[in-house]
């Protein structure tokens, strides 16, 4: 499982997004609008100044909170899911191949990933940090 798992951190950091759906939560300073660092699935909670709130709206395809422009804050604490509902099949498949390289090679120090993995890899790439 270890390998699996250091394979698909391996593949997120390439393409730099978030493959596996997980939980998050990002503290950033308060403003009407309020980009998070990953992609979106849904928001769990937020928080303004440590108290909730529902007085917002989200945008799922950029990421984005919207606040109204009367509300006022220092901090805004969101909570919330992101990751890829549907993996693509070329994402699985370069997860796989390198997996199956570090078991072929569980001594050899892994600098690159496998030409093969890169070359699924590569349309979904990004260059935003993780």
């Amino acid at each position: 499982m270890a390998k699996l798992t250091a394979a698909i951190d391996s593949a997120e950091h390439y393409i730099g997004r978030v493959i596996l759906l997980s939980n998050f939560v990002d503290v950033l300073p308060f403003s009407s609008k309020v980009a998070l660092s990953r992609p979106l699935i849904s928001v769990d909670g937020v928080k303004v100044d440590d108290t909730e709130t529902s007085d917002f709206t989200e945008d799922i395809f950029t990421g984005t909170l919207f606040f109204p422009e009367d509300m006022t804050g220092y901090a805004v604490e969101v909570s919330y899911t992101a990751g890829m509902k549907q993996v693509p099949s070329d994402i699985v498949n370069a997860i796989l191949l390198m997996a199956s390289s570090l078991f072929a090679n569980p001594m050899d120090s892994v600098e690159t990933l496998p030409k093969a993995s890169q070359l699924l890899l590569r349309p979904h790439r990004t260059y935003d940090l993780l």
